[in-house]
């Protein structure tokens, strides 16, 4: 194989050990995550699971998301979490990020779209990067 980065991702895994779920009966999944429901509800009656310990990406800003509708919800509101919408990254360098439907998924759903695309570099972050991550200036921060 011949290539300038190659990408090994071995996983991550919900951090719930020692919090001793069998002593209260919660259910956990195979892998550790807290079982919960579309609310975030678990099996316990008024528990309630969000972020890292729970199925999906391990992000801040999805578990944001799910701890505003949990909130909402338990308020009496109608909380809603829209899985589409959140942004999904892998940090690395550069760090990948996507939101949404690939196109091959829209194209199979037979779903209209239009595909766009942006230069990397009139993305700020990245032109700071590339001075930043490489050379004479690896490591210095911008404020000097």
């Amino acid at each position: 194989m011949d290539v300038d980065k190659l990408i090994v991702s071995i996983g991550r895994v919900a951090n719930t050990i020692g919090l001793a779920p069998e002593t209260v009966g919660l259910k956990l999944d195979e892998r550790g995550a807290i079982v919960v429901d579309d609310e975030c509800k678990t099996n316990l009656p008024n528990v309630w699971a969000i972020g890292d310990v729970v199925r999906g990406p391990m992000l801040a800003h999805k578990a944001e998301e799910e701890g505003v509708a949990v909130a909402e919800r338990i308020a009496g509101q109608h909380g809603h979490v829209n899985f589409n919408t959140i942004p999904w990254v892998i940090y690395t360098n550069p760090e990948i990020a996507w939101v949404g439907q690939t196109e091959e998924q829209l194209k199979a759903a037979g779903r209209a779209y239009k595909a766009g695309t942006f230069p990397f570099m009139a993305n700020g972050r990245a032109r700071v990067g590339r001075h930043h991550r490489h050379g004479e200036n690896a490591g210095r921060c911008c404020n000097r």
